[in-house]
């Protein structure tokens, strides 16, 4: 929507203030849900998410008439089935694996089939007719590298994430609501600099956004340490949640502007969805290994091990980014 609403030169900015309310509304949703939790009940968490997607709903009618689609779309139903089945099996092997053991079957036969139906998926969008995603994209350097920068970059900060927020509540003592409360800087400099971000990174070129800030919030999870006596979430927690921040805030407009100006503009909504699948699935991973890598026992020992491979994962990304911005060639199927 963005592509065919703004020109060219004014993309970066526009994707810039979509990232900003995006990120306000991802970060906020943990202090909203501690507010629930702590003041209503957990169940209230349910009811209180109804109330933006009817807002959201409503909020469509009042959007500018969009072109519609040159063609319409089919849905690959093999693919799906193909990818819902060897993400589950893979998924659920993560989470198993810490509790039954890697000899245990059911964690060998959910591996076994996770990947025989992700060996699948990735053959049958070689040959189908209306693949999910199309395959020719990758074989531009920037989108490939875009989508493999965004799966760290969602990653890396959801472990993270997820982590502090075990940590402070679990083993801190701190309530839901002050556990919601420390990702209040994520959203606030989202709201402040997202915009500018984009606009600089559409004068200077996205390089020197991409490469620094995951190095940035990298560098912000190794600034969280816990402490044996008593975790300060002012002095031991805040300073790093804010350089992370930081980095994310430098990173996630840029690259999402570097994914979409690596393909014709025809192809913008897949390579919007695809990007949201990378860091979505990402996230997923993490999520799920975080039993696995604090060996189901959350103590001051299992955070010290979290902290560093989210941020070794987010330092991943210190090599450059490809110069230029080869599109996707004309032959490449059109999005499903």
């Amino acid at each position: 929507m963005i592509n065919s609403a703004f020109d060219r030169a004014d993309r970066p900015a526009a994707i810039g203030s979509w990232t900003a309310w995006t990120a306000s509304a991802f970060a906020l949703g943990p202090l909203l849900g501690g507010l629930a939790v702590d003041f209503l009940s957990w169940r209230w968490i349910y009811v209180l998410s109804v109330i933006p997607m009817v807002v959201g709903f409503a909020l469509t009618f009042w959007l500018c008439p969009m072109p519609g689609p040159s063609e319409h779309a089919r849905v690959d139903i093999a693919g799906a089935a193909l990818s819902a089945t060897g993400l589950a099996a893979m998924v659920y092997r993560l989470i198993a694996s810490h509790r039954r053991g890697w000899d245990d079957p059911l964690v060998i036969a959910s591996t076994a089939s996770g990947v025989a139906a992700l060996l699948g998926f990735v053959a049958w969008e070689r040959r189908a007719p209306h693949p999910m995603p199309p395959l020719g994209l990758f074989a531009t350097r920037n989108f490939a590298g875009a989508n493999l920068a965004t799966a760290f970059v969602y990653g890396a900060p959801t472990m993270g994430s997820l982590a502090i927020a075990l940590y402070t509540q679990e083993v801190a003592g701190y309530s839901a609501t002050v556990a919601g409360l420390a990702t209040l800087p994520s959203p606030i400099l989202s709201s402040l600099f997202a915009r500018r971000i984009g606009g600089l990174a559409a004068r200077i070129g996205p390089r020197i956004f991409v490469t620094t800030g995951p190095l940035l919030a990298g560098f912000g999870l190794l600034l969280i340490r816990p402490s044996a006596h008593r975790f300060n979430i002012v002095t031991h927690l805040l300073p790093g949640m804010i350089v992370l921040a930081c980095g994310l805030v430098l990173t996630i407009t840029p690259l999402t502007a570097l994914n979409l100006s690596a393909v014709d503009p025809a192809h913008s909504g897949i390579a919007a969805a695809i990007q949201n699948a990378a860091g979505r699935l990402s996230a997923l991973v993490a999520v799920a290994s975080v039993g696995l890598i604090a060996a189901c026992n959350f103590t001051n020992a299992s955070f010290t091990r979290l902290l560093p491979v989210s941020a070794d994962s987010s330092r991943r990304l210190r090599r450059r980014p490809p110069a230029g911005s080869r599109r996707v060639p004309p032959g490449t199927s059109r999005s499903r």
